[in-house]
């Protein structure tokens, strides 16, 4: 009887420590779905844009924080280091959600080679926040030293058209005027009795300037002046019946030097 009774104890013992045991399993499989559902549901920072009266649309992180970029940073290249970076705090965030107008390929990341840290940038261009601005919305460090500028359209318009594709562009035109100038001089030099040389040397060189005239017009007017005081007389002068060596060796010099300077600065 004892026996029977023990073995009918061990037996409601054993049972619920079964019981428990599926019990705690059960719950830790729920903590451990729950926890993993939580990881995959988690969001990533998005970035997001507002507005402005007088600058218009522009990025922002997710708290609202106006980004930058800096003028005198090149693609993939920050220039902005030491106390500069006191000021002006690099942006990173890692898989951002997109505001609508932007494409994510747009946005990588680059590892700086002072800090070692990693920053995001837009189009290339390195990202920043500047440290005045406090609450959503401030665009304090806007046009910050002329070279600090808020990310939207109108920037990179700008940037484009003075360290981009563009100057590109009139860094390569250039080249190729300055050639048709020092072509002209050799013929100058070497066949002045030589008319129809001298002309259609003249021409190359109107024909080339033409090509970039209108880009340079629109984006450095001051230097499209300066050079013009001396290619335009140049060109007539090469275009005469009888040029004036001499004239026209002295406008040679003086076109040389103006856009050997203009191709410095669209090249800087």
């Amino acid at each position: 009887m004892k026996k029977a009774k023990l073995l009918f104890t061990t037996a409601i013992v054993m049972t619920m420590l079964f019981l428990a045991a599926c019990g705690n399993s059960s719950e830790g499989g729920e903590k451990a779905e729950k926890g993993e559902k939580s990881s995959s549901n988690e969001k990533s920072p998005a970035l997001q844009t507002l507005n402005n009266d007088k600058v218009g649309s522009y990025l922002a992180d997710a708290k609202g924080m106006t980004l930058y970029v800096f003028k005198k940073d090149k693609k993939g290249v920050s220039n902005c280091k030491g106390e500069c970076l006191k000021k002006w705090p690099v942006f990173y965030a890692k898989d951002m959600d997109m505001p609508e107008g932007y494409n994510k390929s747009d946005f990588g990341t680059i590892t700086r080679k002072d800090t070692g840290k990693k920053q995001t940038t837009y189009k290339g261009y390195p990202l920043y926040y500047f440290f005045k601005d406090k609450a959503k919305g401030d665009i304090k460090g806007q046009g910050v030293k002329g070279v600090w500028y808020v990310v939207n359209d109108e920037t990179f318009a700008k940037l484009a058209g003075d360290s981009g594709e563009n100057a590109t562009d009139l860094a390569s035109g250039t080249d190729t005027v300055l050639a048709d100038t020092a072509n002209l001089k050799k013929t100058v030099e070497q066949s002045s009795k030589d008319t129809a040389s001298i002309n259609n040397a003249g021409k190359k060189l109107g024909e080339d300037w033409d090509a970039i005239e209108k880009k340079v017009e629109e984006k450095y007017p001051k230097d499209y002046e300066n050079i013009e005081d001396s290619l335009y007389p140049l060109l007539a002068e090469a275009a005469k019946e009888q040029p004036d060596e001499d004239k026209m060796k002295k406008l040679i010099a003086d076109v040389t030097n103006k856009l050997n300077s203009f191709k410095e600065k669209v090249s800087s």
